[in-house]
Order: structure tokens, then sequence, then C-alpha cells
């Protein structure tokens, strides 16, 4: 024993055929051409090659299950996938159209609405500016990234518009878009001037986005556009009331 081991090491010693057992064999001194088939135990074999818990090298029975189950989900992750890609609005469809158009709505109305906000004498009427500014900005948002998801974003400014209507027409002639003299004529406004101007060019915008908000609703393909479109029909019906009881309340002819 080499002197840098502890006094009460044990040596390792290779074991022998008593250490392994009564009818132990080593490995090194068969020789295959000796063994008898006849003396092998078919239930034997049986039994090791089905145990899942068998030393073998095939894959036990958890594993295939499990490989199963993967092959499962990847085989629906596929078919979702093939199904989004079938399903995909293209370019001419009512859900892009719509969304494309009414993006350019609303970005209108957001312009109009920045102005309003800070220059309407009414606090009712700046509260109704500062509600446009809020929901639509948050939809023109949606939008895009819907036609982004769709490939369609981002989409030209003299692009023909409302050819999914049928009403084939510049963006700036779409139902309730306000010409830029309109639009300036609010700008130079003050005082009770701008509620005056906003009231009545509010109305006329929300009425032309529910005109084209209610023909998506019915014939949109997508869920999502379908209920973005009935949302901004609520929403505008009921932002053209409040504008109409505003109207009233302050003397504006409309």
């Amino acid at each position: 024993m080499p002197d840098d081991l502890p006094a009460d090491a044990v040596p390792i010693r290779m074991l022998g055929p008593d250490d392994t057992g009564p009818g132990s064999v080593d490995p090194g001194t068969v020789d295959p051409g000796t063994v008898d088939p006849g003396t092998v135990d078919p239930d034997t074999v049986d039994h090791q090659i089905l145990d899942p818990g068998a030393g073998g090298g095939g894959p036990s029975g958890r594993v295939v299950v499990a490989l199963v189950a993967v092959l499962a989900v990847l085989v629906g992750v596929a078919g979702v996938l093939v199904y989004q890609r079938a399903t995909t609005p293209g370019a001419d469809s009512v859900d892009v159209g719509f969304m494309q158009d009414m993006t350019t709505h609303h970005q209108q109305a957001v312009e109009i609405a920045s102005i309003v906000a800070e220059t309407a004498q009414d606090p009712d009427i700046r509260a109704f500016a500062r509600e446009i500014l809020t929901f639509q900005s948050y939809e023109v948002g949606y939008m895009e990234a819907l036609l982004e998801d769709w490939g369609q974003w981002p989409f030209s400014d003299d692009r023909t518009a409302m050819k999914w209507m049928d009403m084939a027409s510049a963006p700036s002639e779409m139902p309730g878009m306000q010409t830029e003299a309109s639009i300036q004529q609010l700008e130079d406004a003050t005082g009770s001037q701008v509620d005056a101007l906003f009231i009545p060019m509010m109305i006329d915008h929300h009425r032309g986005g529910v005109h084209m908000a209610e023909y998506a609703a019915e014939h949109a393909s997508d869920p999502r556009v379908r209920d973005l479109a009935t949302r901004i029909v609520t929403q505008q019906n009921g932002e053209i009331a409040d504008f109409q009881r505003a109207a009233a309340r302050l003397g504006v002819p409309l």
C-alpha cells in the first residue's frame, strides 16, 4: 500500500466468481457459437423485451406516449397555421377595405378632436373631444396591427377607397370626411365659435363612420372586424346623441 494512503484505507480488489453469485459467467469466456438456442426460456425473453422497465435499448411505454402527444400537438399547430393562412382576408376584401378606410376616417377625427380638446369653450365639448382622442386613437392602433398581420399595412394615401362598399372614391371623399378648409376654419376659431363649428362637423363625421361600420358589421368575414365595426356603430351613435343634446343646450343650429 502506498505510503500516502490513510492507515485504515481498504484496498480495491477485482471481483471474482464468488462475488457474483452461483452460476455467474465471465462474459469474456462465453463463445456465442456454443450457446444452445433450446436452452433459452422464451417466457423470460418475451418478458424482458416487453417490460418498459427493462434495460433494453428500445423506448419505454411512457416515452412512446410522450412522443405521440408531442406529435399530436405539432400536427394541431400546423393545422392552425394552415387555417389562418387560408382565412387571411385578401386585399380586395370587405375586412381589409373597411379597416384601411376606417383608419383614415379615424385619423381625421383624431386631428379634429385634438384641436377642440384645447380650444372649446364648453367643458362638455372639451370632454367629448378628449373621449374621441382616446377611443379612436386606440382603434387606429388596433386596426393597423391587424392590417400589418395580414400584410396590408402601411397602405397608400392615394388609394381608391370604398370599393368594398361599391362606392369607389378618393379617401378624402369618404362619407363624413371634412374638407381641409373646414378643419382650418375650426383651427382658427375661438371661444364659442369652436363649439358651434365642432358639433355639426363631428355629427356629420360620425354618421359617415356609422354608415361604413354598419356595412362591415354585416359583411366582413373576420369576427374581430365585425366586432370592431359593431362597437363603432354603438359608440358613435351614442356620441351623436350627446352632441345633439349639447347643441340644444348651447343653441347651436344643426
